[in-house]
């Protein structure tokens, strides 16, 4: 059920967390801070909560979305939880949505380029992953 999820920049990990991949028997994590080789242990039950998170803030902004289809926050929302949970072709829909109608000096654009060139790198399409990345770079240096 959980195998191939990961969690990168996620507000709800400690900040010295920077991805989280999880499958059925394992949990692997990658750390901004601590010693080299030391394993970092995260309560299971934490990272499910993660998981459900994310399907409810997908449910919600659906939800959202039919009663105000034109409300990039909602679909901002709803992008960034597709992302988390996989969906990345529904996720990308989303994102360019969210790009295409967004003004440039929009508060989340940066993280929606950037997520946007991590699905492209996903996918294999590492040209257009450099142009997104680069403009997420350019929106948020």
């Amino acid at each position: 059920m959980f195998c191939g999820i990961s969690f990168t920049k996620n507000h709800l990990l400690p900040k010295s967390i920077k991805k989280v991949v999880f499958c059925r028997k394992s949990v692997s994590v990658k750390t901004t801070s601590g010693k080299k080789g030391r394993p970092v242990r995260l309560n299971r039950t934490a990272l499910v909560a993660m998981y459900l998170a994310f399907c409810r803030r997908e449910e919600r902004s659906a939800e959202g979305l039919k009663l105000s289809p034109y409300d990039l926050r909602l679909i901002e929302i709803s992008a960034e939880a597709k992302y988390y949970l996989g969906k990345n072709t529904q996720a990308m829909e989303l994102f360019e949505r969210y790009v295409s109608n967004a003004s440039e000096s929009a508060a989340r654009i940066g993280t929606a380029y950037y997520m946007m060139g991590e699905i492209f790198i996903k996918q294999t399409r590492y040209q257009h992953a450099d142009i997104s990345i680069s403009s997420a770079v350019k929106k948020e240096p």
